[in-house]
């Protein structure tokens, strides 16, 4: 039975009715033992239900992946309360004036380089994402914190 909650949630978290049908059609042999491993599937203690997605599908995860979902979700709360690799403001604003960046990418640069160890930056295409990014990079080069994967 974990076999099968593994392989669902190998490289979706979520999952749906369809996949899970979809996985024992190709692992039994005939709908006699395709309906007994799809009842102990389904009926399983490791079956999470999440509700409905916005198609209107019921949306299952296992007991394992939810638990590593709040695992993670702990740790990333835990991060942005460290302040390990903030940026001193006689560093990033000369970096920020110099970058010309806009308003709200004034904004965004001074939320990822303040204190806190975990940012997240999101954006639509075209919005100034790479500009804001080398920026915030130069800020934290000159603090003294390593980067990597320029480009």
């Amino acid at each position: 039975m974990t076999q099968a909650f593994v392989a669902l949630t190998h490289y979706h978290a979520t999952f749906t009715e369809h996949d899970i049908a979809k996985f024992l059609h190709t692992r039994t042999d005939g709908a006699e033992q395709f309906r007994a491993a799809h009842l102990k599937v389904t009926t399983s203690p490791e079956l999470v239900s999440l509700g409905r997605d916005d198609r209107g599908r019921q949306r299952y995860t296992s007991r394992e992946m939810l638990l590593l979902e709040e695992e993670m979700l702990h740790r990333a709360q835990w991060m942005t309360l460290r302040e390990g690799h903030g940026v001193a403001e006689h560093i990033s604003v000369p970096v920020a004036l110099q970058g010309g960046l806009s308003g709200e990418q004034r904004v965004a640069f001074d939320h990822l380089v303040g204190a806190g160890d975990l940012k997240a930056l999101v954006g639509v295409a075209g919005s100034g994402k790479s500009r804001l990014l080398e920026n915030a990079r130069q800020a934290w080069e000159a603090q003294g914190l390593p980067c990597s994967g320029r480009g």
